[in-house]
């Protein structure tokens, strides 16, 4: 089962709640939000799954004819009360 937002046609912007759903999001979506791992999710313009969600700290996503998102994490840098990010 999958939700979708309502956004202007062109975006169809897609929310995964289970990962049978992942699949389908990936094809026609252009914006998927998964609670699910999205490995192999790469036909959307923004992917952001269960790890981006942890890492990024929450999500700024620009819903325009090319969507795109920024982390927080990413926008305010890192700070020494963050929670550190895992070695590579």
């Amino acid at each position: 089962m999958s939700t979708t937002t309502h956004a202007p046609k062109a975006i169809d912007p897609s929310a995964s709640l289970h990962a049978e759903a992942l699949d389908d999001d990936c094809i026609r979506a252009a914006i998927v939000i998964s609670a699910a791992q999205a490995v192999g999710c790469k036909g959307p313009a923004v992917v952001i799954d269960q790890t981006a969600a942890a890492l990024g700290e929450g999500w700024r996503i620009t819903l325009s004819p090319t969507p795109r998102a920024e982390s927080v994490r990413s926008y305010r840098g890192e700070r020494p009360w963050a929670t550190k990010l895992p070695s590579p």
